[in-house]
């Protein structure tokens, strides 16, 4: 009698573990799409902050199941403005309310985060297929030329943008990181840069179980935009908002394939992992603007990337660390106020 039910324990106890799994690898490998009928409450949440009556829309442009989601305001050239890892449109909020009185201001959702799709295929996340989402934003607004804004991963995307297509840019803003052929280029021989870079195959390891067990919803939080709330630089609904969209475990792990995708095994680096080229230049009128506490970025990237650019300007903001739009925006945006100008003069 025992025998019998410890083998029925045994037969439904291991159908119960085969059935959890495939949930957890369903869970894990299906493609994430978003229901767009339904409006982004980040949305909502910008258009109660926003200053006068010039008021944020939503759209999506690209392909079933690699949708990309993009939020604009305003008229006259356009700015197109690209968030870093782990965020999403809404980081650059405070950007687009200080220039979209005069200008069309465009953020963009990148593939993997926000309300754009989350394809499962860690291929459809190289950066050329990222770069297209910038260029799908442009053709869907007719915009023959543009100026770019980019942070963290969005400074590769920008960059790599300019790169491929100079004769559609006006000037390019870069924040907190180097463009990606840069980065590439120095970590195929430099040891200590790869160390510094290390922690990327730690991101490469993860999944959506282990991040969820990890807690990486609320580390996400802690370690990124929880200390700009505390120091008064995130305004508190703009705050609630992101602190309930960033670090969703499946999505951060598409987000991370951002970097499967593009930051691989740096002894193997060849020229297939260079988009648009390893020599690729910036040959439109640019600026460069971080902290000096920024642990990612060194003074032997800062030469590279004047290296490979024919109009760079370098600032460095002392005592700012790797979010330089939040803790020091007013001068960010007199800056790029100020290459705008520059170059409509010239």
């Amino acid at each position: 009698m025992l025998g019998s039910i410890l083998k029925r324990v045994a037969l439904y106890g291991g159908a119960a573990i085969l059935i959890i799994a495939i949930g957890i690898l369903a869970w894990v490998t299906w493609p994430i799409s978003v229901d767009e009928t339904q409006p982004d409450p980040a949305v909502l949440v910008a258009n109660e902050l926003a200053a006068g009556d010039v008021l944020y829309e939503e759209g999506y442009v690209g392909e079933e199941g690699k949708r990309t989601h993009y939020v604009t305001a305003g008229e006259g050239d356009a700015i197109i403005f690209v968030h870093g890892f782990p965020s999403y449109w809404f980081s650059m909020f405070g950007l687009m309310e200080a220039f979209k009185s005069d200008y069309q201001v465009i953020a963009i959702d990148g593939l993997g985060v926000g309300r754009s799709d989350a394809p499962a295929d860690v291929e459809a996340y190289k950066i050329n297929h990222l770069v297209g989402s910038i260029e799908q934003v442009a053709e869907a607004f007719d915009l023959e030329r543009v100026h770019l804004v980019g942070h963290d991963w969005g400074v590769a995307l920008v960059t790599a943008y300019a790169q491929a297509y100079p004769d559609k840019v006006h000037t390019v803003t870069t924040m907190a990181a180097l463009p990606h052929n840069v980065l590439l280029a120095r970590l195929e021989y430099d040891e200590a840069h790869r160390e510094t870079f290390a922690y990327t195959s730690y991101f490469a390891s993860a999944n959506p179980v282990l991040l969820k067990v990890l807690g990486a919803k609320s580390q996400t939080w802690d370690s990124t935009y929880a200390p700009l709330l505390e120091a008064g630089l995130l305004p508190d609904a703009q705050a609630a908002q992101m602190k309930k969209d960033i670090g969703n475990p499946k999505r951060l792990d598409r987000l991370i394939n951002w970097y499967r995708a593009n930051l691989v095994d740096f002894e193997n680096i060849n020229a297939a992992d260079y988009w648009p080229a390893k020599t690729a230049r910036l040959t439109a009128p640019s600026i460069f603007i971080y902290g000096a506490e920024d642990m990612v970025v060194t003074d032997p990237l800062v030469e590279d990337f004047k290296a490979i650019s024919d109009n760079l300007r370098v600032l460095e903001l002392p005592g700012v660390g790797h979010r330089p739009h939040f803790e020091e925006r007013e001068r960010v945006i007199a800056e790029i106020r100020g290459l705008i100008s520059s170059a409509s003069e010239n």
